[in-house]
C-alpha cells in the first residue's frame, strides 16, 4: 500500500495531474507503459458472431450473438472445443437475454436473464459430463425488479448489488431477507444541460470485488472511471485525458457519438479498462490499469484494435477480441513479467 501511495504522489508531481477535489482526479499519463505484441488464436475463427470473452480456472467462455446457443466453452490448456451452453428459448435451462455476471472458483459462472429476472449458476464441469446445460443454483430476483437492470453482483447469501438501466444508472444494495433497497453513490458529477436525456450519456459498465467490498464503473461516452465502496459510495473518480469535461449544448452530440471505455474487467488487486479513443479511430487499443483505491498502476498498449477483453490471472494473460474481423478474432497477450496478478 505504501508503495502505491508513493507512486501516486510521483504521478501527481511528475505527470501534471490536475485535481479539482478529493473525489476527482485527472490523469494524463501512467507510471509505467508497456507495448504488447499478441498472438492470434486460430481455434476461435470458426465461431460466428463471437461478441465477448471470459475465463474460468480451466475454461475459456465465448459469448455469441445470432446463434442457437449463447456460449461456447473451450479448454484453456489446448483451446479444444468442449460444448455449447445456454440455448435460446423459454423452456427449462433456456435463456432469452443472458448477462454474464462473473465466474466462480469451481469452474462455474453466473448469468442473469434480463427477460425473466432469474440469476443462474452454470456448472461447466457437470455440463460437459452430461452434455447439456446444468444449472447448479438459481435465484429469482423479480421482487426487486422495477426497471431493467444493467449489472447484478452477489454480495452474500441475502444481498445483491445491482444497477438500473435508466436515467444515470443508479446503484442499489438489495437484501432479500429484509426486503430493503439502499442506494449507493457511484456517479461522476457531470453538469449536463437541462432537458437532456441523461441516460444516453451516463450508461456504465461495472466490476465488483467481493473481498474488498468495492466496485468500479466506467462510462461509455466519457473516459471516466469511478471507484466506490459498498459502505461509503464513490471515493474517487478518474478522468483520463488532457482536460476536464464540460458539457454544453454545442458538444453534447460529440460525446453521444463517441466511445472511450469499451470494456472493464478486474482481479482481486486491479481494475482494467479497455480504452479506444473514437476521435482517433486509427489508434490502437490500450488497457488502463488501476488498483482498487483508484491509483494508476500502468498502461498496456495493444498491437491492434479490440472491442472486448478479459484477464486470466492464473496464466497471466490478456485475451482480446475484435468481433468485426472475420479471422484472428481473438488475440492473447502475455503479461507475466509485467504485473503481479
Amino acid at each position: 500500500m505504501k508503495k502505491y501511495i508513493l507512486i501516486f504522489g510521483i504521478v501527481i508531481s511528475l505527470f501534471s495531474c490536475a485535481q479539482r477535489s478529493k473525489k476527482h482526479i485527472i490523469i494524463r499519463n501512467f507510471p509505467k507503459s508497456y507495448n504488447l505484441k499478441g498472438e492470434h488464436i486460430n481455434s476461435f475463427d470458426d465461431v460466428l458472431f463471437a461478441m465477448s470473452i471470459f475465463t474460468t480456472e480451466k475454461y475459456i467462455v465465448l459469448r455469441k450473438n445470432k446463434s442457437d446457443y449463447f456460449y461456447s466453452i473451450y479448454l484453456k490448456k489446448d483451446k479444444s472445443f468442449k460444448l455449447e451452453l445456454c440455448s435460446k428459448g423459454k423452456g427449462p435451462s433456456e435463456f432469452l437475454a443472458p448477462l454474464y455476471c462473473g465466474q466462480s472458483k469451481d469452474n462455474s459462472f453466473w448469468i442473469f436473464d434480463r427477460a425473466t429476472s432469474i440469476l443462474s449458476k452454470i456448472d461447466i464441469e457437470k455440463s460437459i459430463i452430461e452434455n447439456k446445460t446444468v444449472i447448479s443454483d438459481k435465484k429469482d430476483l423479480k421482487p426487486l425488479i422495477k426497471f431493467q437492470l444493467r449489472d447484478v453482483f452477489i454480495i452474500d447469501s441475502t444481498r445483491f448489488l445491482f444497477s438500473e438501466d435508466m436515467a444515470d444508472c443508479p446503484y442499489y444494495i438489495y437484501d432479500i431477507k429484509d426486503k430493503k433497497k439502499v442506494k449507493v453513490e457511484n456517479n461522476y458529477e457531470f453538469k449536463i444541460p437541462k432537458q437532456t436525456d441523461t441516460h444516453e450519456f451516463l450508461q456504465k459498465m461495472t466490476v465488483y470485488n467481493k473481498t474488498k467490498q468495492k466496485f468500479a464503473s466506467a462510462y461509455y461516452c466519457f473516459p471516466v472511471i469511478s471507484f466506490s465502496s459498498l459502505s461509503q459510495g464513490t471515493f474517487t473518480s478518474i478522468l483520463y485525458g488532457n482536460k476536464d469535461i464540460k458539457l454544453n449544448n454545442n458538444n453534447l452530440e460529440k460525446f453521444k457519438d463517441n466511445e472511450y471505455i469499451y470494456d472493464i474487467k478486474s482481479t482481486n488487486d486491479y481494475v482494467y479498462c479497455l480504452y479506444n479513443n473514437s476521435e482517433n479511430p486509427s489508434d490502437s487499443s490500450s488497457i488502463l490499469v488501476f488498483d482498487w483505491n483508484g491509483t494508476p498502476v500502468c498502461k498496456f498498449n495493444l498491437s491492434g484494435k479490440y472491442d472486448q477483453f478479459t484477464i486470466d490471472p492464473s496464466l497471466h494473460k490478456i485475451y482480446a477480441i475484435n468481433y468485426k474481423k472475420e479471422s484472428n478474432i481473438v488475440t492473447v497477450f502475455n503479461i507475466s513479467t509485467l504485473i503481479n496478478l
